[in-house]
């Protein structure tokens, strides 16, 4: 496993000189038949299924795989990356830790992050792009992983207008959080709309529905069918909406990452506190 943060490429002469014994040596680290889940989806019987399991998988033996470390989250104060790179346009990422999988909190974020930036009338899209022509695109997401998450919102923007951009997406996560600006009723009912209409299009075929249950499998505690997560996020309020956006949307765990030609650290460092 790699560590959180760390790209899963490789680095160019790390991938030139993999040899078949590293691929190998890696399946044995990993691939051990009670650390594999099978999902099977689509036009098939269960007998079916099962006797392709059986003939493709029932050889494999179990041994004892390497594990991944915890991730420690002590963040307590915002974090700058910079990467200084000559592009046409700059790319962004301000975000703040969040929740792990298997979290309560998990259906409140997700409409938070909605309203945020899931659409052309979410609140970072009409102030950042609509309102003031700074970026490309704009978007705001909720990601979990087994021991931690974040919500982070990602544009593209004119390089010149930098500096704008992330203030106004900090001031959009400030007056949520400060309530100043709170979660409107009609805001949860169109972010709920727009999740519910995601997951329904996303399961249309075999391979998203196989996939959509072996993760849970995988890595969740409990499998949720769609129509049970449809209703759990129905029952998410808008007071609980404002409840996490105060609790996650902190300057302690703000963090910005930059793509572009700057070499300024300070700048952005200013700009965070």
């Amino acid at each position: 496993d790699t560590p959180m943060g760390w790209d899963i490429a490789g680095r160019k002469e790390v991938i030139m000189g993999t040899k078949r014994d590293d691929f190998i040596n890696y399946l044995k680290s990993l691939y051990s038949s009670d650390n594999m889940t099978v999902v099977i989806a689509g036009g098939i019987t269960e007998e079916k299924a099962l006797e392709l399991a059986k003939k493709y998988f029932g050889e494999m033996k179990n041994f004892g795989v390497i594990k991944a470390e915890k991730v420690l989250d002590e963040q307590t104060k915002p974090n700058l990356v910079l990467k200084t790179k000559t592009t046409e346009q700059a790319h962004l990422a301000l975000g703040v830790r969040a929740i792990p999988l298997d979290h309560p909190d998990q259906y409140p974020l997700e409409i938070l992050a909605s309203i945020l930036g899931g659409g052309m009338s979410s609140r970072l899209f009409h102030e950042v792009r609509e309102r003031r022509g700074l970026a490309y695109y704009v978007r705001c997401s909720l990601d979990q992983y087994t021991d931690c998450g974040t919500l982070v919102a990602t544009a593209g923007i004119d390089p010149k207008r930098i500096d704008d951009a992330i203030k106004v997406i900090k001031e959009e996560y400030e007056k949520i959080a400060g309530g100043i600006k709170p979660i409107t009723e009609e805001e949860v009912k169109k972010a709920k709309e727009f999740l519910k209409g995601h997951l329904v299009l996303d399961l249309e075929d075999s391979k998203s529905v196989a996939s959509y249950y072996a993760s849970q499998e995988l890595l969740e505690a409990k499998i949720y069918d769609p129509e049970e997560i449809l209703n759990l996020i129905n029952k998410v309020t808008v007071d609980e909406v404002n409840a996490v956006a105060k609790k996650y949307l902190k300057k302690e765990t703000l963090n910005l990452a930059v793509i572009g030609n700057f070499s300024d650290r300070q700048r952005f460092e200013d700009l965070l506190k």
